[in-house]
């Protein structure tokens, strides 16, 4: 059955041109990855202990240790990786904003609405159509800058309960997780010939193991420099530039 916003979205055109997916994890993870070649289901108390694979479409939204605080401690440090557009996984769900951030969300919704009443049909381009109507074109949904005013029709209020969220510039609990295109997966994604590029400390690049590790997945690096008791969370605007100007470098938002 589909949600209300997906009755909405669907009647609208996908936006020109696709993005990658990322997938945000950190120095840890990093070494379990590079043993199994993939990234691997984990369990998810969102949905009632599923394991998946949480994407993002084309930003870094999600802050891995965000609550950590200042350390000088690899195994903490941001890594990013940077997936093709065209996979052959069918995502299990999608949906227009991070899940897990919601009940911060709900100021903008009616208080009977909930996750589900978002979720989009994942074999449908819905994250592409999204950012048609509500951001216009792919540079405009990296940088978020929001349509002041899409069409919605008037019982649309889920559609509408969206777009007040995502253009709200008071001083509040979220962040642009409001509108970054969650994309969920219920197997675990392999990377060799999908992984494009992987943003991780600089530091680990001189370890040749990994260098080979990124060569045999065909992945670009994407260093950046660690600073000792830097909180890890206070790396993500860093990790933003390094990942638009991929995007930009590769021609994703012409």
């Amino acid at each position: 059955m589909h949600s209300r916003f997906d009755a909405f979205i669907r009647l609208r055109p996908p936006v020109s041109g696709e993005l990658p997916l990322t997938h945000a994890t950190d120095g840890f993870t990093l070494r379990e990855v590079l043993d199994t070649d993939c990234l691997r289901t984990q369990e998810c108390s969102v949905f009632g202990g599923e394991r998946l694979v949480y994407c993002f479409l084309g930003r870094a939204a999600y802050r891995a240790n965000a609550d950590e605080p200042p350390n000088a401690l690899l195994a903490y440090a941001p890594v990013y990786f940077v997936l093709k557009p065209s996979t052959n996984l069918l995502p299990k769900r999608v949906f227009p904003f991070d899940t897990g951030g919601f009940i911060k969300f709900q100021e903008a919704m009616h208080h009977r609405m909930v996750v589900a009443d978002f979720s989009l049909d994942p074999g449908n381009d819905s994250g592409r159509r999204v950012i048609h109507v509500y951001f216009g074109s792919n540079r405009r949904y990296i940088d978020n800058e929001p349509n002041a005013e899409p069409e919605i029709p008037a019982l649309a209020f889920e559609a509408r309960g969206f777009h007040s969220l995502i253009t709200d510039r008071q001083r509040n609990s979220y962040d642009d997780r409001v509108s970054a295109i969650e994309v969920q997966f219920d197997r675990d994604v392999p990377l060799p010939g999908l992984a494009e590029a992987v943003v991780l400390p600089s530091v680990l690049l001189d370890d040749p193991a990994i260098k080979a590790k990124f060569a045999e997945w065909g992945a670009q690096p994407l260093p950046y420099d660690l600073v000792a008791r830097f909180k890890p969370v206070e790396y993500v605007s860093q990790i933003r530039t390094l990942i638009r100007d991929y995007l930009i470098g590769k021609g994703y938002l012409d």
